[in-house]
């Protein structure tokens, strides 16, 4: 009986905990108007549509991606400290250049190397995240261990109406027709100057 009094105090305490979030659409993220516990909630399934898995083949590179949603991720964000939740998109993937694997890390469930998707633009169509490879490696023991972001990906849904084919434009974003790697004041050691594997530019479609 105690033991069952206990459980239900600590069940009560959860939904006190979680009935303190301030809902608000995924869709109205801003940067300029965060607050204390706001959840940034997928109210309107905006995520839906890159969910799944979807795949590039040309003959000589196959790529396969499979997209998830994570609801309410918890993270400290860059303005002011403040904690805030969010849906967003995460993703591993798997790629093989004429027949030979280079990464396979669809399995892997500790390590999202496609994350942070929540912010979404171009009515809901578009939406930007973090990307990193799997031989992606800093001198800084911190950030081996618990991974930094080389670049930022840009994907945009493109639905197919006709043919009932939804495709995804994939593309990963440069400056000055340079790889954009993250500079941030956060990375305290050498950068990794590894190469991309995966191809920048890819239009990808859904399975």
């Amino acid at each position: 009986m105690k033991k069952m009094f206990l459980l239900s105090i600590a069940f009560i305490s959860v939904l006190e905990g979680l009935a303190q979030d301030n809902i608000i659409p995924l869709e109205q993220f801003s940067a300029e108007s965060i607050s204390l516990n706001d959840y940034y909630k997928d109210v309107n399934g905006v995520l839906d549509k890159f969910v799944g898995t979807w795949i590039y083949d040309d003959g000589t590179t196959y790529f396969k991606v499979v997209f998830q949603k994570k609801e309410r991720n918890s993270a400290i964000n860059d303005w002011d400290n403040t904690p805030i939740y969010f849906d967003q998109l995460v993703a591993n993937f798997e790629l093989k250049l004429n027949g030979v694997t280079v990464y396979n890390n669809l399995n892997s469930t500790d390590n999202y190397l496609i994350h942070d998707g929540h912010r979404l633009y171009n009515l809901n169509r578009k939406i930007k995240l973090f990307y990193s490879e799997s031989d992606n490696i800093y001198t800084d023991s911190y950030y081996n261990n618990y991974g930094l972001h080389r670049s930022t990906l840009e994907l945009t849904y493109q639905p197919d109406l006709t043919n009932n084919i939804d495709q995804l434009l994939w593309n990963r974003i440069t400056f000055n027709g340079k790889e954009l790697i993250d500079t941030s004041n956060y990375l305290i050691g050498q950068q990794d100057s590894t190469p991309y594997q995966i191809p920048p530019n890819m239009l990808l479609t859904k399975q």
